[in-house]
């Protein structure tokens, strides 16, 4: 299994070194161990990270590059792995300079404020659009707050979180 792991880590290292090389980009690339959850089924996370100047173009507006880049990445790791004959299933999550965790730390921020302003107000609070992963983040940070109850309203892209107050 540690051999197959290296392998998969060498592999993942190597595509990820030419993409930046194509895009004449330089990163330092931490890869973690496979993860696999009860939750991912029949596939294992792989965490990649990249650090390193000028790469702020790779994150994107709200990290909208880095998802899709995320997202070829895997498709290129799938069909590498696929050609050197491992049926295992990978998911590469992707960050860039710690942006995933500072995104996290701001949306369970911008939460509690708007949790405040509905406690004080007695009004529901519908939050900014958002993707699924981030409103996760805000329901699992919400989840044992007292006073208050979230849910997700809107469709595709407009889909929100909203902030209520818990009826008595």
């Amino acid at each position: 299994m540690a051999k197959k792991e290296n392998d998969l880590k060498k592999i993942t290292e190597s595509l990820i070194q030419d993409f930046l090389t194509q895009l004449g980009l330089d990163a330092e690339i931490t890869i973690g161990e496979p993860v696999n959850t009860t939750e991912s089924g029949d596939f294992s996370y792989l965490n990649v990270t990249l650090t390193g100047e000028n790469l702020g173009e790779l994150i994107g507006f709200r990290g909208n590059m880095l998802d899709s880049i995320q997202t070829i990445l895997g498709l290129i790791l799938t069909k590498t792995l696929s050609k050197e004959d491992v049926t295992e299933k990978y998911r590469i999550i992707l960050d860039i300079n710690d942006y995933r965790k500072q995104r996290a730390d701001y949306l369970v921020s911008y939460a509690l404020r708007a949790v405040d302003e509905v406690l004080n107000s007695g009004q529901p609070m519908e939050l900014s659009p958002m993707k699924p992963s981030e409103r996760r983040i805000v329901h699992m940070a919400l989840k044992e707050t007292k006073g208050i109850v979230t849910s997700s309203a809107g469709e595709g892209e407009n889909r929100r979180v909203v902030i209520s107050p818990k009826s008595k």
